[in-house]
């Protein structure tokens, strides 16, 4: 099959939908699939970028999806793909994540070609008691997004998380669940930061991880708590690491963290760092902190990349209760922890890890499944 991905950026490191379609790329292309890649929005640049990688794979970066749908169209119209995967964020094409203005030059790009939609966003306002303005503007997301998918009529809808497809399944969509992979190369015998190094005693230390984005919604309480009165309880002094793009509050979070538990806590502020740098992090650490909430983890890009180094996630925020029930659970994956109150005998006992494995050929297997299936009953 001849696959095109369409995305929002494809600044390498910094965009995490981004990576993740052309780790499925890179995939797809392993198995004997042609692919391309094609940015729609992208932030990072200023003019049209296109280049070919090293596995083949063409590549055009747009700064500006309304004036570069001619050059889209070429594109699409020169590579002939069988199947178009858009990896939508409503938010990388419009502020507020409204699709209205995209719309129109989606179909252009499109055209008539097959069309895989995955949703890694969906609306605000899902929460049990949303704000009024959540409610406001997640009533224009959800509508434009309705009017989306009913003008581009996907052959397969995909999502991340069973909540999503829950709240998909409201608007009489049905979705599917394609899971995030990592977007770290797993590196062994990448070297630590030196000053981590100097810290990490097996025996003496647990090292904790945080990495990429970290929101104001993220609280360090009651974890924190936890997390001292378990290292005490294991004789442990306790390093935590941040490293990544934090965000703007991100940094100002980290910070706060820094002086308030100065006392408690050793932390090492990295920030951005070399993908095998930050593999050697998470092959060393004892576990990560991840900064999504329990109900849709299944959405976090910085757990699937723990996940694949072998690292057990603790998942400390359950602030965000859905409108919607699923019998599903997040997630299955048991070196997922939920900070509860069994997580501080889970931590003196030892967290345990596993062999590191990347999830990437797994995953784009199941989507190149799911299209060949779903070619299999065209009619």
């Amino acid at each position: 099959m001849r696959l095109l991905f369409l995305c929002t950026s494809l600044e390498p490191g910094r965009d995490g939908v981004g990576d993740y379609a052309r780790r499925l790329a890179l995939e797809a292309t392993t198995r004997g699939h042609d692919c391309a890649l094609l940015a729609l929005n992208d932030r990072f640049i200023s003019a049209p970028v296109e280049s070919e990688e090293e596995n083949g794979i063409v590549v055009l970066r747009l700064p500006s999806l309304s004036e570069g749908q001619s050059l889209a169209v070429a594109f699409r119209e020169r590579f002939a793909p069988d199947w178009i995967s858009l990896q939508l964020v409503a938010y990388g094409l419009h502020p507020r994540g409204l699709l209205f203005a995209a719309l129109p030059h989606l179909c252009a790009i499109i055209g008539r070609t097959r069309l895989h939609l995955m949703l890694h966003e969906l609306w605000l306002g899902n929460d049990e008691v949303p704000t009024w303005r959540h409610r406001a503007i997640g009533y224009l997301q959800r509508t434009s997004l309705r009017r989306l998918i009913a003008t581009l009529h996907p052959a397969l809808v995909s999502t991340t998380n069973p909540v999503y497809a829950a709240l998909l399944r409201t608007i009489d969509v049905k979705a599917d669940i394609l899971p995030l992979c990592g977007n770290i190369p797993i590196t062994p015998g990448a070297p630590l930061p030196k000053e981590v190094a100097a810290f990490r005693q097996p025996d003496k230390t647990w090292l904790g991880l945080f990495f990429g984005g970290l929101y104001r919604e993220w609280k360090p309480e009651p974890f924190f708590g936890q997390l001292a009165r378990a290292a005490r309880a294991a004789g442990r002094s306790v390093g935590l690491v941040q490293v990544g793009n934090a965000g703007g509050e991100g940094e100002k979070v980290w910070s706060e963290l820094e002086r308030e538990y100065a006392s408690a806590f050793r932390f090492f502020t990295l920030g951005p760092q070399p993908a095998s740098t930050v593999s050697a992090l998470m092959l060393a650490a004892d576990f990560g902190i991840a900064a999504s909430p329990w109900s849709i983890i299944g959405k976090s890009g910085s757990a699937a990349a723990m996940l694949d180094h072998g690292l057990p996630v603790i998942v400390t925020r359950d602030d965000f209760r859905p409108r919607v029930r699923t019998t599903q659970p997040p997630t299955l994956d048991p070196l997922v922890h939920r900070a509860d109150d069994s997580l501080e005998s889970d931590l003196v006992a030892g967290l345990i890890r596993r062999v590191p494995c990347a999830s990437a050929p797994e995953i784009a297997g199941k989507l190149l499944g799911e299209m060949a299936a779903s070619e299999a009953t065209r009619p």
